[in-house]
């Protein structure tokens, strides 16, 4: 069964910076982001991920939709940070002015939406709200498309947050875990995790010997581990 295409779409980049403020630039922002976005997706479901751009370079909007559109995407993810007067400040998600309200895009934008407010409330991050917009990459990509701005690059508050790298890899989780939640991806299978215990060290191996069949003798797995000092 084939899996899921999710196309990431870092907003601006390269002559483009998009919005700017407290020494941050939404390029940059937007681009690790999204990057942690794909690694956490990868790692933990199966998934094919497609990204609009990986490094510092423009990528028209056009272009931007053609590569979605191109590869088949399932879901188009655009990942942007906003910028207004230094008072305003939150988190705000945005479909398309034609998606209807229990359209496949409007479910997945509410299952992010949900997944990242669940993080950013208690940081006193504000719920700005489901929105709808007649944006570029929401109009010409064929598929369910959610476009995120993720807090303010011009609000000191959100600004000080965006600036942590935890931060920003919980953003990127909760953003993960709201696309999965959404698309029903299905998780990847880990192994058990195992717990050893070490019973004795000795320094003559007939030592080991005895204890490793007393042990045996009561029912335990044992295997004899030989180390050297460094």
């Amino acid at each position: 069964m084939p899996k899921p295409l999710v196309c990431l779409d870092p907003g601006h980049g390269g002559a483009d910076p998009g919005a700017a403020g407290n020494s941050l630039a939404e390029k940059d922002l937007a681009l690790d982001l999204a990057l942690r976005i794909r690694e956490e997706l990868l790692s933990g479901y199966h998934v094919d991920v497609l990204m609009t751009r990986e490094t510092d370079t423009f990528v028209s909007l056009a272009d931007r939709a053609r590569m979605a559109n191109d590869a088949g995407a399932d879901y188009f993810h655009s990942v942007h940070l906003n910028a207004f007067e230094p008072s305003a400040r939150g988190y705000e998600d945005f479909v398309h002015t034609s998606v209807r309200d229990d359209g496949r895009a409007a479910r997945i934008r509410a299952a992010v939406h949900e997944a990242v407010m669940e993080l950013l409330t208690p940081y006193g991050v504000p719920d700005r709200g489901y929105k709808r917009a007649d944006f570029f990459v929401l109009r010409e990509t064929a598929m369910p498309a959610v476009l995120t701005e993720n807090l303010f690059v011009t609000n000191e508050a959100d600004a000080g947050l965006l600036r942590q790298e935890l931060f920003r890899q919980a953003l990127a989780r909760a953003h993960v875990r709201g696309i999965a939640r959404g698309l029903g991806l299905q998780p990847v299978a880990r192994p058990p995790v195992l717990y050893k215990v070490q019973v004795g060290a000795f320094t003559q191996r007939e030592n080991a010997e005895r204890l490793a069949a007393e042990l045996r003798d009561k029912g335990y797995s044992v295997y004899i581990v030989r180390t050297s000092p460094d």
